[in-house]
């Protein structure tokens, strides 16, 4: 994953928790500092977590049209098909066009929101921002997982037994 693409994730994680402090502040639960939460993480401060909020929130007001207008067009597409199902040897149609288009606007809308944060943030709120998203977002490996074999698994109904760490040893 590049920097650009980190800092669209991390615009939409801050719209993802605004939203999430909507729906506190709708039930009369505190959650105003959920709505900066990534920005604490990342060590902005007050100022800079506040440009990050205003830019997440522009670009969720300019890509929720395009997002609705894309739902409108699959829910459209999917009501040509009686409960949602292809008859048995069916080729799945492409999706609409219109959607190719769609996704290209959004990308703009989400391109132009990472510039105007990294112009807005200034240069030493950008320097934390791009850390933090080094250090988390772009240096990790990806878990590894221990995928169970027959022995582990056992008979029907009972549940999964975890590897012994020796198992884990000769595998």
């Amino acid at each position: 994953m590049d920097l650009a693409r980190a800092k669209a994730m991390a615009l939409q994680m801050t719209v993802a928790l605004q939203a999430q402090v909507e729906k506190f502040e709708r039930e009369g639960r505190p959650g105003s500092s959920l709505g900066r939460a990534f920005a604490a993480k990342a060590g902005l401060n007050d100022a800079e977590a506040e440009v990050m909020s205003r830019v997440a929130a522009r670009m969720k007001e300019r890509v929720a049209p395009l997002d609705q207008r894309a739902r409108a067009i699959i829910q459209a597409a999917r009501q040509k098909f009686p409960g949602g199902r292809l008859q048995p040897g069916a080729v799945p149609p492409p999706p609409p066009a219109e959607l190719a288009d769609l996704q290209r606007q959004r990308d703009a809308v989400v391109a132009q929101a990472v510039r105007d944060l990294e112009q807005e943030l200034g240069p030493a709120g950008l320097a934390k921002l791009e850390s933090h998203l080094n250090q988390t977002m772009l240096q990790k490996k990806p878990p590894s997982l221990t995928i169970a074999g027959p022995k582990d698994i056992g008979p029907p109904g009972q549940t999964a037994r975890p590897a012994s760490s020796r198992q884990e040893a000769t595998r």
